[in-house]
């Protein structure tokens, strides 16, 4: 009986070491994967109304669609052109630290947003797009930048808004990375 543990052993470690070897392969070519389709290489996209960036944040939040939702957020080289166009440099600093957002907290903000609509039952498709509101964010503040606070209510028992800030960039709406409810 030794005999045959010493005959059946080396091959059982044998094939349990390919396995091994096979799972951190699969595993290193999942993560390089991942790695490829992360948000920084997603392709940022402005849209010409309010109503059609918020609709799209809407059905990104809907799909739980991180990247759709990323590709709406202004970039930092955006944020830092604005911001130069602010002649008070009290103002100026105010606005970048505001908005001086870091992109890589917000994967985890949008998760913890689709984890709060999740937890409260908030049904995404009673979102009622035709009573949209937004509003000059900090009575222009900011000027000469144009942001606006934008109100997407949700219908339900209780009336919740999803609330999120927007700022025009070259004629384009974007996020500023402000979302929340």
């Amino acid at each position: 009986m030794k005999k045959l543990y010493i005959l059946v052993l080396p091959a059982l470690l044998s094939t349990f070491s390919c396995s091994n070897q096979s799972k951190e392969e699969t595993s290193e070519n999942n993560t390089e994967v991942v790695e490829e389709t992360t948000s920084e290489e997603v392709e940022i996209e402005g849209f010409k109304t309010i109503e059609k960036l918020a609709a799209s944040v809407v059905k990104s939040l809907k799909e739980r669609d991180y990247d759709s939702y990323y590709s709406h957020i202004m970039t930092k080289e955006m944020e830092m052109s604005q911001a130069e166009k602010i002649q008070d440099s009290t103002i100026r600093k105010e606005f970048l630290h505001e908005y001086g957002f870091s992109l890589h907290e917000e994967q985890e903000y949008f998760d913890n947003l689709l984890h709060f609509f999740d937890t409260k039952n908030i049904d995404l498709d009673k979102v009622v797009m035709a009573d949209l509101v937004y509003t000059e964010y900090k009575g222009g503040e900011y000027h000469p930048l144009e942001l606006y606070e934008v109100i997407v209510p949700i219908e339900m028992d209780y009336e919740i808004p999803i609330d999120f800030t927007v700022i025009k960039v070259d004629g384009k709406y974007y996020l500023t990375s402000e979302l929340g409810v």
